[in-house]
């Protein structure tokens, strides 16, 4: 029976390095969205909301309101192109 030959090893060149690392970095990614969808995301400290003052002795004035412009109507009404009303 003859020999078997040894199988020859496979060095990793970088295509196989790339392909770890960016598996790493998906696995990582889909950690991370998964705690962050049941923990909620880190927020930064809200801002203080403060009420405007208002100045009690200012004097208010109203806001101009819309004004309306009146459209002239013609006297006679204009006959129809082509001699019917």
């Amino acid at each position: 029976m003859p020999r078997r030959a040894k199988p020859k090893t496979q060095r990793k060149n970088w295509r196989w390095y790339a392909s770890m690392g960016l598996n790493g970095l998906v696995a990582l990614a889909m950690v991370m969205g998964t705690v962050f969808l049941f923990t909620g995301a880190p927020t930064a400290q809200p801002a203080s909301i403060t009420a405007p003052t208002v100045d009690p002795n200012a004097v208010l004035t109203p806001l101009p309101g819309p004004t309306s412009v009146p459209t002239a109507v013609p006297a006679t009404p204009t006959p129809k192109p082509g001699g019917r009303s």
